[in-house]
Parts: C-alpha cells; structure tokens; sequence
C-alpha cells in the first residue's frame, strides 16, 4: 500500500514522504496512529502544495540566514559566569546561554540547536564557537568574564 508519511517515523521516512508499505502495517500501525494517509488523489495534491510551500520558505530563510551570518562573522559576545580563584567556572556555559547572549548583544535570532560548542565552557577567557543556521555556519568569539 502507498502512504504519504504525515509525522517523521524514525528509521522508515520524514513527514510528506510517499512510501510503498505492506498492507498490514499501514492498516495496523500507521494509519490508526495518526502517522500517515492512504497515498489518493486528493492527498497527493495536498502534499504536493506543502511541498511548494516549504521549498518558497527555505529560499527565504536561506536569505535571512546568510544575512545573518554575515552579522555575526568576526564578532564576539561576553558572557558572565561565577568562577573559582583558579578561573575555572561552577557550572559550564551551555548553547542556551550562548543563544541567550547572541541574541541579547548582536541581535541575531539563534536558537540554541544553532549553536554548537566543541567543548565544554569552564574556563575564563576567550573560546570559540560555531554558530550554524540554514545549512551555513560561521565562528564567533566568546568571552567568558567573572560575575
């Protein structure tokens, strides 16, 4: 039976993919549950206009993004945190700080699933860190001072 996938089921497909799956599995586990619709007609041109529609959004906030970015490159934000004598902090600096800070000091809308931190914050100082968005990434600087 062909199904139009209608929520991500890990491993099988994405939400608007078509597939081909056995009659019993569709009819027992995905169409009760909610996680695809019989591949008809009437739901194949809906899919196909929530396709188009996705596509003319990404073009958009592929644009947004690079503008962005190119707010962001070569910039660097500061953060506070409480630290030891030995400048080592209490508790590390996660993305949603980061994110917190990002959009508070360069006015830059970055969630924290953007911001991706090859190790963790515990020192004082200055760290870098990647920010990625619409598929580009770019570094900024990070300056941790004592609070």
């Amino acid at each position: 039976m062909q199904v139009i996938f209608i929520k991500d089921v890990q491993g099988v497909a994405k939400c608007d993919e078509v597939r081909n799956v056995k009659d019993g599995w569709a009819a027992n586990l995905l169409l009760p549950r909610g996680l695809a619709v019989p591949a008809t007609p009437q739901h194949l041109a809906a899919r196909a206009s929530r396709v188009a529609a996705a596509a003319s959004r990404g073009v958009k906030t592929q644009a947004k993004a690079a503008g962005w970015l190119k707010q962001l490159k070569g910039k660097s934000i500061t953060v506070s945190a409480r630290a030891s004598a030995q400048k080592t902090l209490y508790a590390a600096v996660g993305a949603a700080a980061l994110a917190k800070a990002i959009n508070e000091q360069l006015g830059v809308p970055v969630e924290p699933d953007h911001v991706t931190v090859h190790e963790h914050l515990k020192t004082l100082g200055e760290h870098q860190i990647k920010v990625n968005i619409g598929g580009a990434s770019c570094a900024v600087s990070v300056i941790i001072k004592p609070a």
